[in-house]
């Protein structure tokens, strides 16, 4: 064959190959273009995660002030889009009252729940005012021992908000180890993934952070959190306040464990430790080429302007964003993407052929306040002492009368006897002397645990909102020593509701229940914002409504409490609570 057939022949085939390749490829939508998410990008295909597997981040909000906000919405943005591809996602938002109601209208805005994402991913918001009062009182007595004039509204220049996260072992109810805490200055430039295989290498350790030992950004120990409280409290604070120069505020309780449990910190590459206060030397010039690997970014937001760390300066000077655009000054990209843009990229993330999972967002509002308790004196209160007593005498003859009379038309019958007495201060001894030969004569048993009194305990939560940690002492109990030791440490290393003695085997007033371990309540250690938190006063109440149809236990006030807490209890060691002294 000629040599221009040849080559004739070969083009053929080539053009006929390339068409069939043409043919082959699917073809794109026409139409019109929708805003609609019906045609997702491509997915990027991986592994499914653990599913037990789970990432826990905080942020912390107070006042209203509008670059705070600002600042939340370019870091929750840059959280989202940087969600583990591995793990779950739980993002913890602690506001005030003031900016919990201000981030309503953000979330309801930015349209949130509309997200469909790659593993599951749920957004908490917690309405922490009623804690504030109690995170305060802590706030003085770690403080106090080493700054005697130290005050709330020093240790707040800033703002209360950060400290909150010296409290989320008291608001999240999720069982996580560790906690990863943000400031809203931060943006994450990396999969989130990272810095949680960071944080599982040492999972026991107290905090985690970087060299620079900035709070901004570090990973807390939820399960230990009462005891950081307590490393600083016993420290040396004033000498590490004064060798790093820290002012009195959170971050010197995080400072003050690491130079007295050095051992108990897991210390963070310098990838997940940029900050702008400790990066700015010219050491780490140029960024791309000495800091190479960047998982975040956390800038100085806020302070007196109150102006979001993007937004241009008052003063005219070049933002630390604008003095290096090409590294630093990308986290705007977080501050300027649309949410529907963000929203769209997080779809592309699901894996091939799955739906995703559909963003869930919980609010946690803040328990309603109690009722007021209004005292009626009797009008009788003045009344002349000679007086009263011929009446209460001329009473009690009537009284003695129509029970005689009563007592002659009736019979005996198994039923409940209700006494009542009226009496007043000089009274009480002969008040004592009648239970007591009421008891002595009485036909049928009398109860002594069914007094009211005995069912403060569930109220106490309601009656004191302001508190988060009570101790009950039955009325019945001799204290022999210090109790300030034990009520500080207990509860301090678990998640339990209640602190009590262990009571094993089936107590006689459930009698109706098997065998197991339950707990003493004369002597306990309660956690009153858990308490709070899992609704115990409304289980226990349940059971006493229960109760009152199907007779589940007997003797009083501790039996519903028993089947309210379960087994939610911490064992107590049996020192603190010795019974069976009559």
């Amino acid at each position: 064959m000629p040599l221009r057939a040849k080559w004739i022949a070969l083009a053929s085939v080539c053009v006929l190959s390339f068409w069939n390749t043409i043919l082959q490829v699917p073809s794109l939508p026409l139409g019109d273009h929708s805003n609609s998410f019906d045609h997702a990008p491509p997915a990027v295909t991986s592994v499914s995660a653990t599913a037990d597997e789970q990432l826990h981040i905080a942020l912390a909000l107070a006042g209203r002030e509008p670059g705070v906000f600002d600042e939340f919405e370019a870091a929750l943005k840059s959280v989202l889009l940087n969600a583990p591809f591995e793990r779950s996602l739980f993002v913890h938002i602690f506001a005030d009252s003031n900016a919990y109601k201000v981030l309503d209208g953000v979330l309801n805005r930015t349209q949130v729940t509309s997200w469909e994402t790659r593993n599951q991913v749920e957004i908490h918001v917690y309405d922490v005012q009623h804690h504030i009062k109690s995170l305060e009182a802590q706030m003085l007595e770690t403080f106090r021992p080493s700054f005697p004039n130290f005050t709330v509204a020093y240790g707040t220049v800033q703002t209360i908000g950060t400290w909150l996260r010296l409290y989320a072992h008291r608001l999240i109810e999720h069982g996580a180890e560790n906690l990863l805490y943000i400031d809203t200055d931060c943006v994450i430039m990396a999969n989130l993934d990272g810095i949680a295989d960071y944080i599982e290498q040492r999972p026991s350790a107290l905090i985690h952070w970087g060299e620079s030992m900035t709070a901004g950004f570090i990973g807390l120990n939820i399960r230990r959190m009462e005891e950081m409280w307590t490393i600083a409290r016993e420290a040396p604070m004033k000498e590490v306040a004064t060798r790093f120069k820290q002012d009195l505020n959170d971050q010197l309780v995080f400072m003050a464990i690491n130079v007295t449990r050095p051992s108990e910190v897991n210390v963070l590459p310098i990838e997940w430790d940029m900050h702008v206060a400790a990066r700015w030397p010219s050491r780490y010039q140029p960024f791309d080429a000495k800091t190479p690997n960047v998982g975040m970014l956390h800038f100085n937001g806020g302070s007196a302007s109150k102006a979001a760390y993007f937004k241009p300066a008052v003063s005219g000077a070049k933002t630390w964003m604008e003095k290096f655009e090409g590294t630093w000054g990308n986290a705007r990209y977080y501050a300027n993407i649309p949410w529907s843009w963000a929203r769209f990229i997080a779809m592309g993330n699901r894996r091939r052929r799955s739906s995703g999972f559909q963003l869930k967002l919980v609010s946690h509002p803040a328990p309603p306040l109690p009722l007021k308790m209004v005292s009626h004196p009797s009008p009788l209160q003045d009344e002349p002492i000679q007086e009263r007593w011929r009446r209460m005498r001329r009473e009690q003859r009537e009284k003695k009368k129509r029970l005689i009379e009563k007592q002659s038309n009736t019979t005996v019958s198994n039923t409940t006897v209700h006494l009542l007495y009226a009496t007043d201060y000089d009274a009480m001894p002969g008040l004592d002397a009648s239970i007591r030969s009421v008891l002595k004569h009485a036909h049928w048993s009398v109860s002594r645990l069914t007094s009211l009194a005995n069912y403060v305990r569930f109220v106490m939560a309601d009656m004191f909102p302001d508190v988060g940690k009570i101790m009950w002492i039955d009325a019945d109990t001799i204290i022999r020593c210090d109790i300030v030791p034990f009520f500080r440490s207990a509860l301090s290393t678990s998640n339990h509701t209640i602190s009590a003695r262990l009571m094993s085997g089936r107590p006689l007033s459930l009698k109706h229940i098997e065998e197991g371990e339950t707990f003493n309540a004369g002597v306990m250690v309660v956690d009153l914002d858990r308490w709070r938190a899992r609704n115990v006063t409304a289980k226990v109440e349940e059971w006493a409504a229960s109760n009152a149809n199907k007779m589940i236990y007997s003797y009083g006030s501790q039996p519903p409490l028993q089947l309210a807490i379960g087994d939610d209890f911490e064992r107590m060691d049996t020192n603190w609570n010795v019974g069976g002294f009559g």
